[in-house]
């Protein structure tokens, strides 16, 4: 007689489980995967669009009937690259010679959203400048398996981006799972308080607990070792209250609809983190006779073209990516240029570094270090943005405390954001509250510090496996609570503080983020093999035997001669000859690292003085 592995595991399964007359039906000891899910999606940058592919593959591959649903206040993809209301036609420069680097002719065809020169307190929609280029090599950037178009610069500059976002839109068929000019006004957690069912036996698998269900087999592992697995009802569940409003064809009314799930994919920078210091009305009352210009105080959100600052003198505080960039743009036309730094940090030609601020008065601008700066113009902050989320404060989902410093002031019933940090956060993407299902809410593009469409990838397909499948795949709450101190405690180890460094990804640990993410889903298929035949042949994932980070990714990120070669090679007008016949992630991989040792012998050869590349760190 041959038996089927179903039939032995149903026939073990019966066995061991204690027989109770009172017990509720069978289907409610299966790990509950539903094939009708709602799934609300907010934002489509590179997060949401990552998550909206994910999702839609997963309904399609696995038959299951989900409604999906992406929400994006303004008129097109791209998030933050989206700067534009429209343009005539679809030129977009490419490396040719020095190109990449002027401000094309077509640009008159072009409109930003903020021409019309927004001013605190409007934020504009996006932090965009004209000028603003890649601070980091594209191919790093891609999606996995969806390369740039032949021809892009290496650092290239905004519009590549957003083309990019709109042909992976295009691409796979996202568009019509997306309504535009929709803006969330708040998402508020309506729970059915299911309550947890009595225990009804347990028994000690080799490989956890298996349960039979009527399309197949599903079931879950806790632990890879041997142990007594206990079968309950899943967690109280409920349903997402979605608040919006259309705010181009809805003729401004506010609607709601009810989700299963929802992803917030929104970005990170929209609310400007400013500074303020002892004296500052005073500084910006009183310019001295000298003077010829109003003294300011701004942030970065607002700056947009250098030619604004011509002739002044300017004080920027902070040097990432932003404030680098920006003294960079700015000093050819500045009479001087001032970059306020906490730590020592090679400098850019042209620009002084000086100490923190201390405080400000009539006078002028005093530092830490004694030195008092007199005839600064305009302070430009580059100083971040804040971590909020408005449509979830609102409901009270999401409570603000700039003073919450540690893991004492969470609470079991809201999030906390200190503005820096919002805890707490399972992996930086799923909340732990008492009453909230940990797979009902996820953040997706929380991290900083990484690529974000391979990191946005990865972490969509751990949240939307996981919704599929349900808590009882991931630890227990306290489990996962205990998981994230030590990970805070480790970063304290490095001599950080992580209610500080926030969410940006210790240097070092990017690939390996992305890796546990998907590892973890691969893990579960591993364990869930009886007798040499997979019993849950859906699986979460299935295991490649390969890392989600390719090997290439994570070389460029030693690549520490790469940025400063390609402008060399853009100066000399020999992009276009170096782009030749790259095409595939392979020849773009190839040609980061001949650019990198390129620069590397030549540097080594008119014996340069090496300096880390400050917009890598």
């Amino acid at each position: 007689m041959v038996f089927s592995v179903p039939t032995v595991l149903f026939s073990l399964l019966s066995y061991l489980l204690p027989l109770n007359r009172h017990q509720a039906p069978l289907d409610d000891l299966y790990i509950h995967e539903a094939h009708q899910k709602s799934i609300a999606i907010i934002g489509a940058g590179s997060a949401g669009l990552a998550v909206l592919k994910t999702a839609l593959d997963i309904s399609e591959q696995d038959n299951l009937d989900w409604k999906v649903v992406l929400f994006e206040e303004r008129e097109d993809v791209g998030g933050i690259w989206y700067a534009f209301f429209y343009y005539i036609h679809h030129h977009v420069p490419t490396a040719t010679n020095n190109a990449s680097l002027l401000l094309p002719a077509v640009w008159r065809n072009y409109r930003f959203p903020d021409s019309r020169n927004l001013t605190p307190p409007d934020l504009p929609e996006t932090p965009l400048y004209p000028r603003l280029r890649t601070n980091t090599p594209i191919p790093t950037m891609t999606y996995p398996n969806f390369v740039f178009p032949p021809g892009t610069p290496l650092y290239p500059r905004h519009e590549h981006i957003l083309e990019y976002h709109r042909a992976y839109a295009k691409h796979f068929h996202l568009r019509p799972y997306i309504r535009f000019n929709h803006s969330v006004l708040s998402t508020e957690w309506h729970s059915d308080h299911v309550g947890v069912m009595p225990e009804l036996g347990s028994t000690t698998l080799e490989h956890g607990a298996i349960a039979w269900r009527k399309n197949g087999w599903r079931g879950r592992v806790r632990e890879a070792k041997r142990r007594t697995t206990t079968f309950t009802r899943p967690e109280p569940r409920g349903r997402w209250n979605v608040t919006f409003v259309d705010t181009v064809g809805g003729g401004g009314d506010v609607r709601s609809e009810f989700f299963d799930h929802l992803v917030v994919a929104s970005g990170n920078h929209h609310i400007p983190k400013i500074i303020h210091w002892r004296g500052e009305d005073e500084w910006l009352a009183h310019a001295s006779l000298d003077q010829l210009h109003k003294r300011e105080i701004m942030h970065a959100i607002w700056y947009r073209n250098p030619e604004e600052f011509t002739g002044k003198t300017l004080l920027i505080v902070g040097a990432g990516a932003s404030g680098r960039d920006i003294a960079g743009q700015v000093v050819d036309y500045a009479e001087r240029t001032y970059i306020s730094v906490r730590h020592p940090v090679d400098s850019i030609p042209g620009t002084e570094l000086v100490a923190e601020i201390s405080h400000f008065s009539n006078e002028g601008i005093h530092l830490f270090d004694g030195t008092i700066l007199r005839n600064v113009d305009t302070v430009v902050l580059g100083t971040g943005y804040q971590i909020r989320k408005p449509f979830l404060e609102k409901a009270g989902l999401v409570k603000v405390d700039p003073h919450a410093k540690s893991s004492s002031f969470r609470s079991s019933e809201h999030l906390t954001t200190n503005v820096n940090y919002l805890f707490p956060l399972y992996k930086h993407i799923f909340p732990v509250l008492e009453d909230l299902p940990v797979t009902a809410l996820a953040f997706v593009g929380i991290p900083m510090g990484i690529s974000n469409c391979p990191s946005d990838l990865a972490q969509s397909l751990y949240v939307l496996h996981l919704m599929k499948h349900g808590d009882d795949v991931l630890p227990q709450k306290d489990d996962l609570l205990r998981e994230l101190d030590e990970q805070e405690e480790e970063v304290r180890q490095k001599g950080l503080d992580p209610y500080v460094l926030g969410h940006r990804l210790v240097s070092g640990t990017q690939s390996d983020y992305q890796d546990d993410l998907v590892e973890f889903l691969k893990e579960k298929v591993r364990l869930l093999t009886f007798l040499g035949e997979e019993v849950y042949p859906s699986g979460l994932i299935r295991d490649d035997r390969r890392r989600y980070v390719e090997l290439w990714r994570r070389d460029a990120l030693e690549y520490d001669y790469l940025r400063r070669g390609w402008f060399r090679i853009e100066e000399l007008g020999l992009s276009e000859q170096w782009l030749k016949g790259v095409e595939t992630e392979e020849q773009w991989a190839i040609l980061m690292k001949r650019v990198n040792e390129w620069q590397r012998d030549w540097e080594s050869k008119n014996n340069i003085t090496f300096s880390i590349d400050e917009f890598l760190v």
